[in-house]
């Protein structure tokens, strides 16, 4: 039995190790293909080693973008999004798990049919009302509409539902605290790693978004960084050494966060889990 019970160990090593390599040689080939010039990217048999270009790369990236400017439009946008989703779907969430009241279910019902709706079909309306609030190529036209995920209030909804107790919202009542007050010193903390998973979830979407900021951005000093490593390459020119390092560098920032709140995206995800 313990022959038997080592052997399945180690089959189960070997293909967590063989799926660890599958997911993290894209990553290897990006690096190393920050330090190669195009001909050597594209070379046969590859090179899997790092080149020497890394400077030129650099150099052609920041002729190509502003690499600073979209890094920081992009941690902006990213934090101001997420926080603001965060909220607007914990404190919904909230409502829709401990409140009573008319309509509820059809409203929360109407909520969630909104998921099913492709953000492509609301583009040309969205438009014409950031074009008529004067919002156009400004921060608040990439931020305004995402701050109220219908996904977001779902899963706070069922999370508040499973680990907020109407005993502590009862005795938070009694001592006199306001509902926000509820909120805000029962509710929230209890609700810590549900919101580090699902602001991990959303900090990844905001970041990536591609389509919206490419319709609503026109000026250079307002891209983010998705949108400018979208303008590098050109008919003529196929700076692909310089995409690729830019490609890396925009991904260090969202790496770090995970690795930050890696502890609290895992039990995120587990609330729930055991009763």
């Amino acid at each position: 039995m313990k022959i038997k019970s080592t052997s399945s160990n180690i089959v189960i090593y070997l293909i967590i190790i063989i799926g660890v390599i599958i997911f993290l040689f894209p990553l290897y080939l990006l690096i190393i293909w920050s330090f190669q010039s195009t001909s050597e990217i594209f070379s046969f048999p590859p090179k899997l080693i790092p080149g020497s270009n890394f400077i030129e790369n650099f150099s052609m990236l920041r002729i190509k973008m502003d690499v600073y400017r979209t890094i920081l439009n992009s941690v902006f946008i990213t934090t101001i999004t997420v926080i603001g989703q965060l909220f607007f779907a914990s404190l919904a969430g909230f409502a829709f798990a401990k409140y009573t009241f008319k309509g509820k279910r059809i409203l929360f019902a109407l909520l969630i049919a909104t998921m099913t709706i492709p953000f492509q079909a609301t583009v040309i309306p969205l438009y014409i009302i950031m074009q008529k609030l004067n919002l156009g190529n400004t921060y608040a036209s990439v931020i305004l509409p995402g701050l109220t995920p219908a996904f977001g209030v779902f899963l706070m909804r069922q999370s508040i539902k499973q680990i907020v107790h109407n005993d502590l919202i009862d005795a938070g009542r009694l001592d006199g605290a306001t509902e926000f007050g509820i909120y805000f010193r029962i509710v929230l903390p209890v609700l810590k790693p549900t919101l580090a998973a699902l602001g991990m979830i959303f900090a990844l979407g905001t970041w990536n978004n591609f389509f919206w900021p490419l319709i609503i951005l026109t000026t250079r000093e307002m891209l983010t960084v998705t949108v400018a490593l979208a303008n590098i390459l050109g008919v003529y020119e196929m700076p692909y050494g310089a995409l690729m390092l830019g490609s890396f560098i925009s991904l260090l920032p969202i790496l770090v966060l995970f690795l930050f709140l890696q502890k609290y995206f895992i039990r995120g995800l587990t609330v729930g889990s055991f009763r």
